[in-house]
Protein backbone atom coordinates (compact mmCIF):
# COMPACT_ATOMS: atom_id res chain seq x y z
CA UNK A 1 0.00 0.00 0.00
CA UNK A 2 1.34 3.42 -0.85
CA UNK A 3 2.29 5.71 2.05
CA UNK A 4 -0.36 8.32 1.20
CA UNK A 5 -3.18 5.76 1.41
CA UNK A 6 -1.70 4.27 4.58
CA UNK A 7 -1.58 7.72 6.16
CA UNK A 8 -5.21 8.33 5.17
CA UNK A 9 -6.43 5.15 6.94
CA UNK A 10 -4.33 5.92 10.02
CA UNK A 11 -5.78 9.44 10.25
CA UNK A 12 -9.30 8.15 9.63
CA UNK A 13 -9.05 5.63 12.48
CA UNK A 14 -7.53 8.29 14.74
CA UNK A 15 -10.46 10.62 14.06
CA UNK A 16 -12.92 7.84 14.92
CA UNK A 17 -11.12 7.20 18.22
CA UNK A 18 -11.33 10.91 19.01
CA UNK A 19 -15.11 10.79 18.54
CA UNK A 20 -15.28 8.15 21.31
CA UNK A 21 -12.86 10.05 23.54
CA UNK A 22 -13.87 11.28 27.00
CA UNK A 23 -12.77 14.93 27.02
CA UNK A 24 -11.66 14.84 30.67
CA UNK A 25 -9.66 11.61 30.65
CA UNK A 26 -8.66 11.57 26.95
CA UNK A 27 -9.61 7.87 26.95
CA UNK A 28 -11.79 6.00 24.50
CA UNK A 29 -13.31 2.54 24.92
CA UNK A 30 -14.72 1.39 21.57
CA UNK A 31 -14.65 -2.32 20.84
CA UNK A 32 -12.94 -3.61 17.73
CA UNK A 33 -16.41 -4.46 16.40
CA UNK A 34 -17.53 -0.86 16.92
CA UNK A 35 -14.44 0.41 15.12
CA UNK A 36 -15.10 -2.08 12.32
CA UNK A 37 -18.71 -0.94 11.98
CA UNK A 38 -17.80 2.77 12.01
CA UNK A 39 -14.80 2.55 9.70
CA UNK A 40 -15.73 -0.22 7.28
CA UNK A 41 -12.23 -1.64 7.80
CA UNK A 42 -11.49 -5.24 8.72
CA UNK A 43 -10.35 -6.06 12.26
CA UNK A 44 -6.83 -7.07 11.12
CA UNK A 45 -6.54 -3.71 9.31
CA UNK A 46 -7.81 -1.84 12.38
CA UNK A 47 -5.26 -3.62 14.57
CA UNK A 48 -2.51 -2.72 12.09
CA UNK A 49 -3.38 0.98 12.22
CA UNK A 50 -3.92 1.01 15.99
CA UNK A 51 -0.40 -0.37 16.36
CA UNK A 52 0.90 2.26 13.92
CA UNK A 53 -0.81 5.02 15.92
CA UNK A 54 0.77 3.64 19.08
CA UNK A 55 4.20 3.34 17.44
CA UNK A 56 3.95 7.00 16.43
CA UNK A 57 3.04 7.97 20.04
CA UNK A 58 -0.40 9.27 19.06
CA UNK A 59 -2.22 6.84 21.36
CA UNK A 60 -1.48 4.32 24.08
CA UNK A 61 -3.31 1.02 24.27
CA UNK A 62 -3.86 -0.80 27.55
CA UNK A 63 -5.96 -3.80 28.44
CA UNK A 64 -8.47 -3.26 31.24
CA UNK A 65 -9.04 -6.76 32.63
CA UNK A 66 -12.16 -7.68 34.53
CA UNK A 67 -14.14 -4.60 33.55
CA UNK A 68 -17.29 -4.38 35.72
CA UNK A 69 -16.27 -7.58 37.50
CA UNK A 70 -16.77 -9.71 34.40
CA UNK A 71 -14.34 -12.22 32.99
CA UNK A 72 -13.56 -10.26 29.86
CA UNK A 73 -11.27 -7.40 29.07
CA UNK A 74 -11.55 -4.29 27.01
CA UNK A 75 -8.99 -2.05 25.41
CA UNK A 76 -8.49 1.48 26.62
CA UNK A 77 -7.18 3.90 24.02
CA UNK A 78 -5.63 7.04 25.47
CA UNK A 79 -5.34 9.87 22.96
CA UNK A 80 -2.06 11.76 23.40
Amino acid sequence: MNPEKQNHFKNYLYSILKEYMNLDTKEAYPTLEELKSRSGLSIPTIKKYLNLLQDQSLITITKDKGYNGNNYSRFVYRIL
